[in-house]
């Protein structure tokens, strides 16, 4: 895959193809993270992440903000893993929500190791293997837009 812009926007001019569907990457009562969609851009893989928590943990993780949870790549391959920034937080007294957008620069293997947790939050870190369809496949089914 070419190597992604500095803005790491995805374009309007085209639509993703949908490299990997939701998957819950680690839980604990109450609190849960995980991988709502895998995306792949011109610009680079778009990993949509997602944390919620509910009743008394929702309190306690309103209150972590300073320590947030871990979202990693564990591959030698991957050239950038940066936060995009966060598409929504929905914060009331018993749910905390929030979701992150974390872009891959470069994709080059059909299997990628995440590691996601929060322990502060009780949520400890685990390892989850996505695969995915080749890479090259996946590129030819992004749609450019007129």
């Amino acid at each position: 895959m070419a190597r992604a812009p500095k803005n790491q926007q995805p374009t309007v001019a085209e639509l993703g193809a949908v490299a990997h569907g939701p998957v819950v990457l680690s839980q604990a009562r109450g609190r849960f993270l995980g991988l709502r969609s895998a995306v792949l851009y011109s610009s680079g893989l778009h990993l949509s992440v997602v944390v919620v928590g509910v009743g008394i943990y929702a309190e306690a993780m309103q209150r972590g903000r300073g320590a947030p949870f871990s979202f990693r790549v564990i591959d030698n391959t991957v050239t950038l893993l940066m936060p995009l920034g966060g598409r929504g937080e929905g914060n009331t007294e018993d749910r905390y929500y929030k979701e992150s957008v974390y872009v891959l620069e470069s994709v080059d293997s059909d299997e990628l190791a995440i590691a996601a947790g929060w322990p502060g939050a009780g949520i400890e870190e685990t390892v989850t293997r996505l695969r995915f369809p080749g890479v090259s496949e996946l590129e030819m089914a992004i749609i450019p837009l007129p």
